[in-house]
């Protein structure tokens, strides 16, 4: 998820990646959590923990990437709910559709990435403790951020692009309302979804963005 703005909190400094700084929150531990309780083993549990951490930097890493070549000096955060990347406010509607596009582009491109080398581990007939499990995972775990972070719900990356457009035909206004209505009534199908499938964390999780969409129709 790419957002405009700066540093905040009290989150731990892991690393720079090309002089952009990765910030982990304490609530990333949620993450862990729920990753372990998902896998039903130890050794599942660890490799999907690196699988969804590996995938929500990569996707962050698309938004900064493309922010630090306009100059938006981009940072990252990982959370329970995955990440932001908070940078400076694009010049242009074309700078920042490029850079929210980013994050889910890279997500799909390490699928894809992931998906060439299973295909080559199998032809290949090496044998491998991780692989048969990691490379998988990463190819699923993208696969499916993507998509969800492409629903035109705000504030994730489909929202945000949603958003872009509107503002190409519509002056700011009604463009936030039409675009914060269409998040209303996406959250709400995509958390019936979730839960018709009992995935509740991904229930729990549009019921939030709903609400908060909502928020801002009110507000608009």
């Amino acid at each position: 998820m790419s957002l405009p703005g700066s540093e905040t909190g009290n989150d731990v400094h892991v690393l720079d990646v090309a002089g952009i700084p990765i910030r982990f929150s304490p609530m990333w531990l949620i993450l862990v959590v729920l990753a372990f309780r998902w896998a039903g083993s130890m050794r599942d549990g660890v490799i999907m923990v690196v699988a969804l951490t590996l995938s929500i930097v990569v996707h962050e890493l698309g938004h900064a990437f493309a922010s630090k070549a306009y100059g938006l000096q981009p940072s990252i955060l990982i959370h329970a709910f995955g990440g932001w990347t908070r940078h400076l406010q694009a010049r242009t509607p074309n700078q920042d559709l490029i850079v929210v596009a980013a994050g889910p582009g890279a997500g799909l491109a390490l699928a894809l990435v992931s998906f060439v080398l299973l295909l080559a581990w199998r032809a290949s007939g090496l044998d491998s403790a991780v692989l048969p499990f990691l490379l998988p995972y990463l190819v699923s775990i993208n696969v499916y951020l993507s998509i969800l972070n492409l629903l035109p719900v705000l504030p994730l990356d489909g929202g945000r692009i949603a958003l872009n457009a509107a503002q190409r035909y519509a002056a700011p206004a009604q463009a936030l309302r039409t675009t914060a209505l269409l998040s209303v009534v996406v959250a709400a199908l995509a958390a019936l979804g979730a839960a018709a499938l009992s995935d509740w964390f991904i229930a729990i999780f549009f019921v939030a963005l709903g609400v908060r969409a909502g928020m801002m129709l009110r507000d608009a």
